[in-house]
């Protein structure tokens, strides 16, 4: 039942933020004049290491790191995608 309610949520959610998804690409281009990977970079070097080497950690710090800023770099690149997406949910539930 949990799931549930949290899916049902979540839908919820999405359809309030939906209604105001018709600047997404204005705010699109705002955000990703100001997010380079170079900024993207010095944001992942300032996490701790002790923040990246608990228990469990399957990697070195400077392995994750890098793995951080390849992954937030590759989303960065493709922010049409998930603006293209937001719009065309938008477009189906309202």
């Amino acid at each position: 039942m949990t799931d549930t309610v949290t899916r049902d949520q979540a839908e919820d959610a999405i359809r309030v933020l939906l209604r105001w998804a018709g600047d997404l690409p204005v705010v699109d281009a705002v955000l990703r004049s100001r997010l380079s990977p170079q900024v993207i970079e010095q944001a992942v070097a300032a996490v701790p290491d002790s923040w990246l080497n608990g228990q469990g950690a399957i990697a070195s710090a400077d392995e994750q790191r890098a793995a951080y800023v390849g992954y937030l770099t590759q989303r960065l690149e493709a922010s049409q995608v998930f603006v293209e997406e937001a719009l065309r949910a938008r477009q189906s539930l309202l």
